[in-house]
C-alpha cells in the first residue's frame, strides 16, 4: 500500500509539474507578443485581454478604465465582449 501510495504521490507531482510548465510557457508567449506588438494602444489592450482570458481559462475578461467616478468596461474577450463601453460607479464595485 505504501508503494501504491508513494506511486500517486509522484504521478501527481508529475502532472502539476507539467501544468506548471505549460502555464510558464503560455506567460513567455503572450509576454512576447506584448513586447513585440506595435505600440497601438487598442492593440495592445486587445491583446492583454485576450491572454488574461485565455491564461486562466475563464469564460471572458476586462480591461476597465477609470473615468472620474466610473469604471468604463473598454476592452473585453469572449462572453465579457458584449459588455464593452458599459458604465459601473467605481464606488462599491469589485474593481474600485
Amino acid at each position: 500500500i505504501l508503494l501504491i501510495g508513494a506511486l500517486l504521490l509522484l504521478e501527481t507531482n508529475r502532472k502539476r509539474r507539467k501544468r506548471s510548465e505549460r502555464l510558464l510557457s503560455d506567460v513567455n508567449r503572450a509576454q512576447h507578443e506584448l513586447a513585440t506588438v506595435s505600440l497601438d494602444r487598442k492593440q495592445v489592450m486587445n491583446l492583454a485581454v485576450q491572454h488574461a482570458r485565455d491564461l486562466v481559462h475563464a469564460d471572458g475578461a476586462v480591461i476597465e478604465v477609470l473615468s472620474g467616478e466610473e469604471l468604463i468596461y473598454e476592452f473585453a474577450s469572449g462572453h465579457a465582449s458584449q459588455f464593452v463601453g458599459m458604465r459601473i460607479s467605481k464606488n462599491g464595485s469589485f474593481s474600485g
